[in-house]
């Protein structure tokens, strides 16, 4: 079994003790990313469906460092602050994603760890699971 944590510049490291991507072997595991760049400003401000492709779309560039992308998606995890703006998240999520559409979970909490974020997603991906590999 290999372990390798993949970085990559478009999605800046935490200060916080953690990885944002480990790979083993061909699973991909991604921490939970929100739509805050690297200044603090949120991606989107208050619109749900833009923080949400903004974290897809970070999701996507450490996919990517990892050899693999967003159809090798098997599992996301959906945090958001305001559950019934679900539709706005699954309007951004029809955008960027294609069947078959990975296995998921919406869950609310009280808070993210910024003020402005609504919306958190964390990711588990098989490398080459799109290609039959």
């Amino acid at each position: 079994m290999t372990l390798r944590r993949v970085t990559c510049p478009e999605v800046p490291e935490s200060v916080a003790p953690f990885s944002q991507c480990l790979v083993v072997d061909r699973q991909v595991f991604l921490s939970g990313v929100t739509a805050a760049g690297p200044d603090g400003e949120i991606r989107g401000g208050s619109d749900m469906a833009a923080q949400t492709r903004a974290c897809l779309e970070k999701i996507s560039h450490l996919l990517r460092a990892a050899d693999s992308d967003l159809s090798d998606v098997v599992k996301l995890t959906i945090y958001t602050t305001d559950i019934s703006r679900r539709v706005e998240i699954s309007a951004a999520r029809r955008e960027l994603l294609r069947e078959p559409f990975p296995c998921s979970t919406l869950v609310e909490v009280k808070a993210l760890a910024a003020p402005g974020l609504l919306v958190e997603i964390d990711a588990t991906a098989l490398i080459g699971a799109s290609r039959g590999s």
